[in-house]
């Protein structure tokens, strides 16, 4: 298929998308915006910037971002998290051995 017809989504980058929406909207009802403080540990900048943008529009504004693994559990002691979304592929430390720790 030619990049012209490809469509932007396919089916399960969409079904991806859904879901993080969907747990976005029950971070929502669970916390509300105000006053929590979210922990986002991503290698990639841009899916930072990506992940606040939605949270944003959630109405969440307290943020504690790091590209950093190794330093997510400082983090965590640090600013006290009431959530903490990490990425499961990272250089170093996974998102699973950080969760494991925590």
């Amino acid at each position: 298929m030619s990049a012209a017809l490809r469509p932007l989504r396919t089916s399960g980058e969409r079904r991806t998308h859904e879901k993080g929406a969907h747990a976005i909207q029950r971070l929502h009802e669970q916390f509300g915006p105000a006053g929590a403080v979210i922990l986002i540990v991503d290698d990639e900048p841009t899916i930072i910037d990506i992940v606040k943008l939605y949270l944003e529009d959630a109405g969440y504004r307290r943020f504690v971002t790091t590209t950093d693994p190794t330093q997510a559990l400082r983090l965590v002691e640090e600013a006290s998290p009431d959530v903490v979304l990490l990425d499961v592929l990272m250089p170093g430390l996974s998102g699973l051995e950080v969760l494991a720790a925590i």
